[in-house]
């Protein structure tokens, strides 16, 4: 299958692995017979598996042209379309399709796509008005077959249609010029140019030096040879091509605009109706929807076996998951502790190790999930074996929606109305409760006619990292807590129409009403925004006014005896802080009156915070963490004493050079995407690491991957590391402001760019840390660090700011430690030849110097414990800063 695919398609023998995995899903669809308590019944593996219809209609002809939509087209009268061609689609859930674009030899995903199933990159590509059925030799027994089958099925033969009088193709007085523009096939060949006398045509070669396509009716990599019986198919591909242009428009689409074809119905998914369509519902068995299709005497190691032999090794990982887990049987077998070789400690962690360890993760997803697959629309949840638990979940949301509110019926909406369509999401929960959720499809809004402003702003981790370092050092008491049903219960101003829910009986709802939305229902463009601006109504009320440094964080001063207040909010998560606990509970209880809450766990997104004692908080992600360890697979690692190695390996980490091989780029991105949030929120020692691997997202090489496994088998055994939080003293010393600064100049080797440093105290409390390249060619060290101090110093006017609007002001000037005395000189005011070149926006902290808000003071580079993010260090030194940033286990 896979060789035809591509002898077809004329694809590069490269994309292969694009071909297998079509071929594999196409064979996942396929009805098969299976035996059940009730006898033999027609299913397919892919039913068995997610317990659902398979979505053939998503299939199209592999290697077909697409049309995706250009976002950004560069102006006016430019190309709103782009041609490439279909290589296949995402998974169950996703709604993008996986695209080639042969003029840059890369691939994409897009959503907003236009078929032409009749057309591909072929040499001798098929006419849109060609019939199939002539690519047959006319002496083949199921040519024969199809031609006496078509003839009793038609009768007499009509006349041909003339291609000028074909409704939809061009309309009759249009040019010739026009006719030819609009039936250009993409290749700049009419199809009434009959091209050279061998039928092929020129096609030029796909990029990244690959080999031209192979021609039509030719083996792979041999010449055409044109058979004698050729000459003489004339008559009988004339008489078919006939009796296709009449066929209705809805069979064969040929209606072009802007030079786009237009969507039709997938022909694989005709041919799959057509062949299926008279046969009992796939997997239509009571009590479950069949059995297994591997026989019950099979093994884990025979299925581990086939999965290697059937996945593309250079497939991407998620794909390879996706595909593998779908041969995964349904029975209840005895599942070994894990899937693939086995790894003893110490082995070093390769691209095959970490694709086994997804699979794995996938394989005990689906084995401790509680009966069958989560639905993807409100048919397939009717349809599926546990259909009355979702009708349960709907009807429960339902309630939900009629308590708070959420619509009223209307009649007749005014004329021009948009009305927006409505889909059920489905989930089960991790405690096997089912979970069904009404959505709005905010896709189908329309800017100035049902929604206009969309913005919703969320809290900093800096600022819920200060918040912390004050509950720490002054004592106070915090609770976390979680609205439930946010949106619903924020009112909506604009006014949006909604088609009703499908499957709801809505009382004195009629077939032609609508429903006008009273609050933000989810999917809305305007549901978040709607959220914010009830909270901080609510919040008002309270008494809390929103800090200006942050407008996310809300501020309440002592006031009648009671000590001050704060809270901040993540959507609809938020934390609230006193110095007085029932005054905290107070509040609490009289924001419970207003909005629904749940409180009293110590999950804050993402993150674990437990509070040891009054002075005492620490803030870690280790489940978070230890589920990034084992989905990559480094579980069974010796761990490492720091991220990077301190060689000349890290040091010379660079882009590929032209011609060196390239790893799986899905396994890379999946590690270092994980790996930022931890990095950006609890975890300063992995900043540097990841910093440093992100910049090699696009085109990463063995060495990258290698550092990148590194950091895996650091974090494999610092997974209960977090930010301890804890008080300094009692003098104002412990709300102190201290910043330490530094750089590495020229440190990337492929631009000759540096790299700034920085990390921020409150007392000992790290709230603020940072590690990024520069985004300017220093010409000397100096002006480098100079850089990094300006940068430095514009975080600490933010911090300057928030302190002193919750109560907090600083008495002095924030001291900022850098270890080069040149740019401590030039801050100060010195001149010198150096400065000539420095842009004056780096100036400003001269400014600031003056003003009384920083100053500057000069340390050894032993001491700057900002050294940690500019640099990979040696073991005892890369401790040593860590255990001074906070950086500890329980």
């Amino acid at each position: 299958m896979v060789r035809s695919m591509l002898a077809a398609s004329g694809l590069p023998d490269r994309l292969w692995g694009l071909a297998t995995r079509h071929a594999v899903a196409i064979c996942n669809y396929l009805p098969v017979e299976a035996r059940g308590p009730k006898g033999r019944f027609i299913t397919s593996r892919f039913r068995q598996l997610n317990r659902c219809p398979a979505p053939v209609g998503r299939l199209r002809v592999w290697g077909c042209h697409a049309w995706a939509y250009r976002e950004n087209p560069g102006g006016a009268l430019g190309d709103r379309g782009e041609l490439m061609l279909y290589v296949g689609h995402e998974g169950l859930h996703a709604h993008a399709y996986l695209l080639w674009n042969p003029r840059t030899g890369r691939l994409c995903k897009r959503a907003n796509v236009i078929f032409d199933e009749s057309s591909v990159l072929h040499s001798a590509p098929v006419p849109l008005n060609s019939d199939p059925l002539s690519l047959l030799p006319p002496d083949s027994a199921l040519g024969q077959e199809l031609e006496r089958m078509d003839d009793e099925g038609r009768g007499e033969e009509p006349e041909p249609t003339p291609l000028e009088r074909v409704p939809g193709v061009v309309g009759d007085g249009a040019s010739g010029e026009l006719q030819a523009a609009a039936l250009d096939d993409g290749d700049g060949v009419a199809p009434d140019d009959p091209g050279p006398a061998d039928g092929s045509r020129d096609v030029p070669p796909p990029p990244g030096g690959g080999k031209p396509p192979a021609p039509v009716g030719g083996g792979r990599g041999r010449d055409r040879v044109q058979q004698p019986a050729a000459r003489d198919r004339g008559s009988a591909g004339q008489r078919r091509s006939a009796r296709l242009r009449d066929l209705p428009d809805r069979h064969y689409g040929t209606s072009v605009v802007g030079g786009c074809p237009p969507s039709s119905p997938s022909v694989l998914q005709r041919a799959v109706e057509q062949q299926w369509g008279g046969l009992p519902a796939l997997g239509a068995v009571s009590g479950g929807g069949g059995d297994s299709i591997l026989p019950p005497e099979s093994t884990w190691e025979e299925l581990n076996s086939t999965l290697l032999d059937l996945a593309a090794p250079r497939d991407t990982i998620l794909n390879y998951a996706t595909a593998a887990v779908s041969f995964l049987p349904t029975a209840d077998w005895e599942r070994p502790a894990s899937i693939g070789p086995e790894l003893v400690v110490g082995d070093e962690v390769d691209d095959e190790t970490i694709k086994m360890a997804l699979l794995s993760a996938a394989a005990e997803q689906f084995a401790l999930s509680a009966g069958p697959g989560v639905p993807n629309s409100y048919q397939e949840a009717i349809r599926a074996p546990d259909a009355r638990r979702w009708r349960e979940a709907i009807q429960e949301e339902v309630r939900a929606l009629l308590d708070n509110n959420t619509w009223e019926v209307v009649d007749a909406p005014p004329a021009g109305t948009n009305i927006a369509g409505t889909r059920w999401v489905f989930a089960r929960k991790s405690d096997g409760r089912y979970k069904a959720r009404l959505v709005v499809k905010g896709f189908t809004q329309r800017y100035g006619v049902d929604y206009f402003e969309t913005f919703a702003g969320v809290v900093r981790s800096d600022t819920i990292r200060a918040c912390m370092a004050i509950a720490a050092i002054e004592g106070w008491h915090f609770i976390i807590f979680d609205i439930k049903n946010a949106y619903l219960t924020a009112p909506i101003e604009e006014d949006v129409y909604i088609k009703p829910p499908e499957g709801v009986d809505i009382p004195g709802l009629t077939a032609r009403d609508v429903l006008r939305l009273l609050r933000a229902l989810y999917g809305t463009k305007q549901a978040a925004r709607a959220f914010a601006i009830l909270l901080a109504k609510v919040l008002r009320e309270l008494g809390f006014l929103p800090t200006q440094s942050d407008p996310c964080l809300y501020y309440r001063p002592a006031k009648d005896g009671r000590g001050p207040a704060l809270v901040h909010s993540h959507v609809d998560d938020g934390v609230i802080y006193g110095s007085d606990e029932s005054c905290i509970l107070e509040l609490l209880e009289k924001l419970h009156q207003r909005l629904p809450l749940k409180y009293g766990h110590d999950d804050l997104l993402g993150c674990v915070v437990h509070r040891r004692d009054k002075h005492e908080i620490f803030i870690h992600q280790r489940p978070m963490l230890e589920d990034i360890v084992k989905t990559c697979g480094a579980q069974h690692l010796n761990p490492v004493a720091v991220p990077m190695a301190h060689d000349a390996a890290a040091k010379d980490l660079r882009k590929l050079e032209p011609g060196e091989a390239t790893t799986d780029a899905s396994i890379y991105r999946t590690v270092v995407g994980k790996l930022l949030y931890p990095a950006n929120l609890t975890r300063p020692d992995l900043s540097p690491a990841v910093g440093r691997l992100a910049r090699y997202m696009v085109n990463p090489g063995a060495r990258h991957m290698a550092m990148a496994k590194r950091t895996l088998r650091y974090l494999k055994g610092t997974t209960d590391h977090g930010l301890l939080y804890r008080r300094g003293g009692v003098t104002d010393m412990s709300r102190a402001l201290v910043a330490f600064s530094d750089s590495d100049w020229a440190s990337d080797l492929d631009d000759r760019k540096s790299t700034t440093g920085y990390c921020i105290f409150i007392g000992l409390c790290l709230v603020a840390w940072k590690a990024l390249k520069q985004d300017l060619t220093a010409l000397s060290s100096t002006k480098a660090e100079y850089v990094a101090l300006a940068f430095t110093c514009q975080v600490i006017l933010f911090f300057r700011d928030l302190l002193k609007e919750i109560g907090f002001e600083q008495s002095g000037p924030t001291t900022i430690f850098v270890d080069n005395l040149s740019a401590q000189f030039i801050a100060e005011g010195a001149t010198s030849k150096k400065c000539k070149f420095i842009e004056i926006k780096f100036h400003f902290i001269r400014d600031c110097i003056a003003k009384g808000l920083v100053r500057v003071i000069h340390i050894s580079s032993e001491e700057n414990l900002a050294d940690l993010f500019t640099k990979p260090l040696g073991s005892p030194r890369f401790q040593e800063i860590c255990a001074l940033l906070g950086v500890t286990c329980p």
